[in-house]
């Protein structure tokens, strides 16, 4: 966990919404919802230590969590959209925000503070043109502004995706480094590596892994 230049804890909080969940009907928002808690279980089994606070659900089809390794969260974004896109045909808005770890009491539903009230905010402003947003300290500087630019234009790209790029998409999320052949060889069934390649180009893959890699080689406890 990176800390900000007051010294406290930077931490990514991830706050979220199932679209559309009226038509969904409980048992396929049941789903839904069991669906982003696997993804989030299997985040936690490949990056030990990252979340910071499990995922809970509030009014049915929002849901919040925190992680203590900010660098991480928009990769754990992408995942939750792959994740519920290929298995259910569902898609989820997802809004970052990028803070202090103060108020932070291990559940969301009691924790407060500035990663809370970015996260939050950046949802609630959150247009229909977008399915992802950040938000980041105006302390920040400049950077908050390119830091939105990107998640923008990542939420543009993962628009495009059919259930079955994320559901390659996902595989390569979770898989490194991302090689093909492999990411083809996990796949039940198994498919040829060109099918593999075909799909993450259609997904937009190679930019989105570029966004993916800048944000977990940035340093936040400098940015923040």
């Amino acid at each position: 966990m990176g800390a900000d230049l007051d010294g406290s804890p930077i931490i990514a909080v991830l706050t979220g919404d199932i679209i559309d969940s009226t038509a969904l009907g409980g048992e396929r928002l049941a789903l839904a919802r069991r669906s982003l808690a696997s993804a989030v279980q299997a985040f936690e089994t490949r990056y030990s230590g990252a979340l910071l606070a499990a995922p809970e659900f509030f009014r049915g089809d929002a849901w919040q969590l925190a992680l203590s390794r900010p660098e991480l969260s928009l990769r754990l974004s992408l995942l939750l959209s792959a994740r519920l896109r290929s298995e259910l045909d569902v898609r989820t808005r997802v809004a970052i925000g990028l803070g202090s770890a103060d108020g932070m009491t291990g559940l969301s539903s009691t924790s407060i503070g500035e990663s809370f009230q970015l996260s939050g905010r950046a949802l609630d402003a959150m247009t229909g043109y977008y399915t992802l947003a950040v938000d980041l300290p105006e302390r920040a500087g400049a950077t908050r502004e390119w830091v939105r630019l990107c998640i923008n234009l990542c939420s543009r790209l993962t628009q495009t995706w059919t259930r079955r790029q994320a559901e390659i998409v996902a595989v390569a999320l979770m898989t490194s480094p991302p090689n093909h052949a492999a990411i083809a060889a996990s796949l039940t069934p198994k498919v040829a590596k060109q099918t593999v390649t075909k799909a993450l180009d259609g997904a937009h893959w190679h930019w989105l892994l570029d966004a993916v890699k800048t944000f977990e080689t940035a340093d936040w406890s400098v940015i923040l």
